[in-house]
């Protein structure tokens, strides 16, 4: 299967993406007989909405945030998703996914007004109607399905970002086998700076206020985008060095950016400098996650082995931990018995 190929992963526990297959089934009322429980549910739900949208009224960087939903234990499955009737992609786009149960979503004032809008149309009633066989089964809207298969909605702190401190990530990068960047996973790709100019004024000051940001931590800073295989989301390689140039900021890939971290020797050392570009980064809206780097290490092995020659398997360890390898098949169409 050439269109299948294996990957090795390596940070298994971020190994999470969003996979756009369509889904099927009925739809699911979470709320059966409880209908009490779902008009809280009801003003919870809409009451967190208006909380982050209050947040994005005060967020000196962009109006634009993005947010996570956490669904319910029962509501896993693609088919019970809130983006059909609830978080609809022209108003309200998937970015990707956390933890299992866990969507990311984009919003501003303008959608969340719209979401919470639609939130009141669920209605509060359970419905009943008549399948094929002449049993009566629950028959809710896709609003009630959907808005039942949330759990939560939650804006994101410094605490999903990242899960280090300052003195933690300058002990850790001080190590020169790890290149001394600390790695930024944003929600979106900025584009090139020069089409800035077309995109929605909030937009603008999402993408332009990360980037002013950065480059307003003056000298030794190098910031540049690290190669990755996702157009949806990018990876930045924030470095702050303890030399006297001037901040480097490339949020596309280049050839001088790439050159400019390789030439940097030392890690500026001043721990309340690492704090405040944590902060930073904590607080802006387009940041994702902050890691530290891995440090990657030469196995002691030399051993050699051939086609043919007899493998002795190592004994197995109760005690130690091992790498985790798995084969991910993600499905294919049959085309005249085979897989496509």
């Amino acid at each position: 299967m050439p269109n299948s190929p294996i990957q090795i992963v390596l940070n298994t526990d971020n190994f999470i993406g969003a996979w756009e297959r369509q889904g099927g089934g009925a739809k699911k009322d979470f709320f059966v007989d409880k209908d009490n429980e779902f008009r809280r549910h009801k003003k919870e739900i809409s009451a967190q909405l208006l909380n982050i949208k209050d947040k994005q009224t005060e967020n000196e960087f962009s109006k634009i945030s993005f947010a996570k939903v956490v669904l319910k234990q029962a509501a896993l499955a693609k088919t019970h998703r809130p983006t059909k009737a609830i978080f609809r992609r022209e108003i309200v786009p998937v970015v990707g996914a956390g933890d299992l149960g866990e969507l990311f979503i984009e919003l501003n004032p303008h959608s969340v007004d719209t979401v919470v809008r639609k939130i009141q149309d669920a209605e509060e009633d359970t419905r009943w109607k008549a399948n094929s066989s002449g049993k009566i089964i629950p028959h809710p809207s896709p609003l009630r399905s959907e808005l039942g298969a949330i759990e939560s909605v939650k804006s994101l702190g410094a605490s999903d970002k990242r899960k280090f401190s300052a003195s933690e990530g300058l002990e850790w990068l001080s190590d020169p086998r790890t290149g001394g960047a600390y790695i930024i996973e944003l929600f979106e790709t900025p584009p090139p700076r020069q089409s800035w100019d077309n995109l929605h004024h909030e937009k603008f000051r999402l993408f332009a206020s990360f980037a002013d940001g950065l480059q307003n931590f003056g000298t030794g800073l190098v910031a540049s985008r690290l190669a990755d295989g996702d157009n949806r989301a990018a990876m930045i390689g924030v470095r702050l060095g303890g030399s006297a140039s001037p901040a480097s900021v490339q949020l596309m890939p280049t050839k001088s950016a790439v050159r400019r971290q390789v030439e940097a020797k030392s890690i500026e050392q001043d721990v309340v400098k690492h704090d405040s570009l944590l902060e930073f980064l904590d607080k802006h809206p387009l940041v994702k996650k902050i890691v530290l780097p891995p440090i990657i290490t030469r196995s002691q092995s030399t051993a050699v082995t051939k086609i043919g020659h007899k493998v002795e398997m190592p004994t197995i360890s109760d005690s130690t931990l091992y790498p985790k390898i798995g084969i991910v098949d993600g499905g294919g169409v049959r085309n005249n018995g085979r897989m496509a």
